[in-house]
């Protein structure tokens, strides 16, 4: 028995797009994290799932267009504290498809699709689906609140250098820290 969620997967591998236009069909359904190669070595945890819904239609002078929605909760390694953290993504895009022989389809889109290629009548929407969630994520991964940084142990700057500070008042006056220094030959 095959389960929803292969069934999901695979459609979404394969789908074709001007029979589901024609037919106004919508698809939805949850993409296992760890299903996803690309992005699941970026995350700190590949558990959970990305609910995606897909709704194709057509625009005013007849192109294919498919209406996606995204969202999900990744786990990334914040860069500044090393913890865990939740990063909610909750997009919405518009594809247009595009077959792979006219590429004046590509230049004459207006800017707010993005082209998908048609390759033998299929589009692999997984793919999109997934370089969406790959564009989302932030270039350096941190706590929006540096709050919650210093809850997991972070110091700022200053905290650090109050603390070093403090520790050297602390540290006993060594009587011979003047031999440290070279002795100066005098000639």
């Amino acid at each position: 028995m095959v389960s929803e969620r292969s069934t999901f997967l695979s459609q979404l591998r394969h789908i074709d797009p001007y029979r589901m236009m024609r037919e106004g069909r919508e698809i939805a359904g949850a993409i296992s994290i760890a299903s996803l190669t690309r992005l699941s070595p970026l995350l700190a945890e590949t558990e959970g799932e990305a609910f995606s819904e897909a709704i194709f239609s057509r625009d005013e002078i007849k192109r294919c267009i498919i209406s996606v929605k995204i969202k999900t909760s990744l786990v990334l390694t914040c860069q500044r504290c090393l913890a865990n953290y939740r990063f909610d993504i909750d997009r919405s895009f518009q594809v247009s498809a595009v077959e792979d022989t006219d590429i004046h389809d590509e230049e004459s889109l207006p800017d707010d699709y993005e082209p998908i290629l048609v390759e033998n009548g299929f589009i692999n929407l997984l793919d999109t689906i997934e370089d969406e969630l790959l564009l989302s994520l932030p270039l350096v991964a941190m706590h929006e609140d540096i709050a919650d940084c210093v809850e997991q142990g972070y110091r700022t700057k200053s905290e650090a250098l109050d603390l070093q500070l403090e520790k050297d008042e602390q540290a006993p006056v060594n009587p011979f820290r003047v031999l440290k220094k070279p002795v100066d030959d005098e000639k």
